[in-house]
């Protein structure tokens, strides 16, 4: 660009052009425009570069790249000084020279006042901020593979500085927070990781993971109000995910809401058909017992016994439901499969006698008719 920019200033001369002028330049003009100031700066009022790479062609060594570019602001920056402050493409280039030198924070404030006084042309500033995003949080991913924590969270903040329109820097920072014990850190960049995926249907995914691990996190803390919350956000999304409808429920009875929880799982039982896993009917059953829903208790570990007769567990449990429900002949039947089952299982031998008891009470508090005389 030496060559040129000598006879850049060369043709200056040459057509009498008086006093300070300005300048707009496009891709590789820019540079050759950016060195005849440097030459001859006297010679230049202001500057436009439109499409200018700072980095130039070839392989460079960092030294002049960043000699480059830190050239590129100055020119822009005295442009701006002198007359082109509402010129919306020197904030634009402001920006970029700023992404070159790694000033984040300088990049992203000229590159919002080029979107301010060029809302046009917001796409391509957003295009601009992305691609930047995108290598600091491929980088950040990088150290954190390796167990950098401390630089990977430096980039991904930088990458959160002048990005905020999807939610991998957040969720990877919540993720990298978590797994060092951070609870409430991760909590808080999981919400942001939600926050900045928005309604867009590219990020949905990403947006309902963020969601899930937010509800999860909350519920290991205890923080019962807000994981309740957090888990009905997540169910507005996803309403067929089963493992979040257990996860609310076990919320909302963590959180002294018995009746609703047993809700959820009553229609997740009722949902699934004869399918229901084994596994959820006895989770459910045990649920039903614990809030003293013994009559619920002991029908759904009954639907376990149907299917699995031999179920030594379902049965016990179902006979204890009956107990509490005090259905001595319930109880009697129970025992009864369970003795068939274990003969001698002290806790069978057990549970058939205090059925016997029950119903034997039962017997004797029933109302006799009138003998005839």
């Amino acid at each position: 660009f030496d060559h040129y920019s000598d006879e850049l200033l060369e043709f200056l001369d040459r057509v009498g052009a008086k006093g300070p002028v300005d300048v707009v330049a496009l891709s590789a003009g820019g540079n050759i425009a950016a060195a005849a100031y440097l030459k001859r700066p006297e010679r230049f009022r202001s500057m436009v570069l439109i499409s200018t790479s700072f980095s130039g062609g070839g392989a460079l060594d960092a030294a002049t790249i960043r000699y480059r570019a830190e050239n590129a602001r100055n020119v822009v920056i005295e442009g701006i000084q002198k007359g082109q402050a509402g010129a919306s493409g020197a904030w634009y280039y402001l920006g970029r020279a700023y992404l070159q030198l790694g000033d984040l924070a300088g990049a992203d404030s000229a590159l919002t006042r080029a979107e301010q006084l060029a809302p046009s042309c917001a796409k391509d500033i957003q295009l601009l901020r992305r691609n930047t995003w995108v290598a600091l949080v491929n980088a950040g991913n990088g150290f954190l593979k390796d167990k950098n924590t401390d630089s990977a969270a430096v980039l991904f903040r930088q990458a959160n500085e002048i990005y905020q329109g999807e939610p991998n820097s957040y969720s990877s920072m919540a993720v990298m927070f978590n797994a060092t014990g951070q609870s409430d850190s991760a909590i808080v960049y999981f919400r942001l990781a939600v926050t900045s995926a928005g309604t867009d249907p590219k990020t949905a995914e990403a947006r309902d993971q963020s969601q899930y691990n937010l509800a999860a996190l909350l519920s290991n803390e205890r923080r019962w109000p807000e994981a309740v919350a957090a888990w009905q956000q997540y169910l507005a999304w996803k309403p067929d995910d089963v493992d979040g409808k257990k996860a609310y429920a076990r919320a909302l009875r963590a959180n002294g809401q018995p009746d609703a929880a047993a809700e959820i799982e009553r229609e997740m039982i009722a949902g699934s058909g004869a399918d229901v896993p084994i596994a959820d009917l006895m989770a459910a059953g045990v649920n039903f017992f614990n809030d003293k829903n013994y009559t619920e208790a002991a029908a759904t570990f009954g639907r376990v016994v149907k299917r699995e007769p031999w179920n030594r567990d379902a049965l016990f449990n179902m006979g204890n439901a009956y107990l509490g429900a005090l259905n001595g002949p319930e109880v009697v039947k129970a025992g009864m499969a369970l003795y068939a089952i274990e003969p001698m299982n002290e806790n069978s031998v057990k549970l058939l006698a205090q059925g016997y008891q029950l119903e034997k009470k039962q017997d004797a508090q029933t109302p006799r008719p009138p003998m005839d005389q």
